[in-house]
């Protein structure tokens, strides 16, 4: 059985990183809420989310940390380490 080609690093992707980044930095390396991510690359919440997961487990450029926040306020993303 094939495995499906995963999907291109694009543009869009990149928009997603950036906004990450600058968020990252404005909150002072904290991660970040998904809304705030979107909003600053001017996206939908859903085509934010799924660039992402594509960030996070096909080019590994971003963590996802879940359940850190009580009440919990949904997954938090910041940029990967980079070794």
């Amino acid at each position: 059985m094939k495995h499906p080609e995963p999907p291109p690093y694009t543009e869009r992707h990149e928009e997603v990183l950036r906004a990450l980044a600058a968020a990252e930095e404005r909150g002072g390396g904290e991660p970040v809420h998904l809304e705030e991510i979107s909003r600053r690359a001017g996206l939908g919440t859903d085509e934010t989310q799924i660039l992402l997961d594509d960030l996070r487990r096909v080019h590994h450029q971003v963590t996802e940390l879940a359940g850190s926040d009580r009440p919990d306020l949904g997954p938090r993303f910041g940029t990967a380490p980079r070794l």
